[in-house]
C-alpha cells in the first residue's frame, strides 16, 4: 500500500513540476510576441476543432 501511494505522490509532484514548467516557459514566450503566438495558438486550435469534428462525422 505504501508503495502505491509512493508512486502517486511521485507522480502528482512531477505533474506539478511539468505545470510550473511549461507556465513558465509560456509566459517567457508571451511576453516577446504576443500577438502572433495568440494567433497561431487560434490557428491550431481551429485546426484541432475541424480534424475532431471530421474524426466524429466519419464515426457516425
Amino acid at each position: 500500500m505504501s508503495k502505491n501511494a509512493m508512486n502517486m505522490t511521485k507522480g502528482i509532484a512531477l505533474g506539478m513540476i511539468t505545470g510550473a514548467t511549461v507556465g513558465y516557459m509560456s509566459n517567457r514566450i508571451m511576453s516577446k510576441n504576443p500577438r502572433s503566438i495568440k494567433r497561431r495558438t487560434n490557428d491550431i486550435m481551429n485546426s484541432v476543432s475541424q480534424i475532431m469534428s471530421d474524426i466524429s462525422y466519419m464515426l457516425k
